[in-house]
């Protein structure tokens, strides 16, 4: 793990996540990729022009989200978690690009959920998948 602008990174097998409350960009190696593409808890983050592309099936039986906004660190006594100003910007997501890629899979594309979610801003991104959940929330 590493803290970059008071936000702690964590990669875990293809998969990167940003927890905190600083501004912070996101950016994801662009590689293929096993489980979510990015996961993000946090407030005023921006994650912009990243090129998230061939998911693979590691076979570990989770969903596969491109990027997947989740609950994070609850607090205790604390019911839920709210993140705020967020801006998901500028990325190029597309499922499988490589025809000849090893154990393709779904994705799903962009969403959040399990926290209460303000002023999030999804734009001008392109999304190619197979998936029929492309934006939920």
């Amino acid at each position: 793990m590493r803290i970059v602008h008071r936000v702690a990174y964590q990669q875990r097998e293809d998969r990167r996540w940003a927890c905190g409350q600083s501004t912070a960009l996101l950016k994801q190696p662009d590689r293929p990729f096993g489980d979510d593409g990015i996961d993000y808890a946090a407030s005023n983050l921006a994650i912009t022009h990243n090129n998230l592309h061939d998911n693979l099936d590691i076979g570990d039986g989770n969903h596969e989200d491109a990027m997947q906004g989740v609950i994070g660190v609850v607090t205790p006594g604390v019911a839920v978690n709210h993140f705020q100003n967020i801006l998901i910007d500028s990325n190029l997501i597309i499922r499988q690009t490589d025809p000849e890629l090893s154990f393709p899979t779904y994705l799903q594309g962009i969403d959040a959920f399990n926290s209460d979610w303000t002023n999030v801003t999804v734009t001008n991104n392109v999304l190619i998948t197979s998936a029929c959940w492309e934006f939920t929330t």
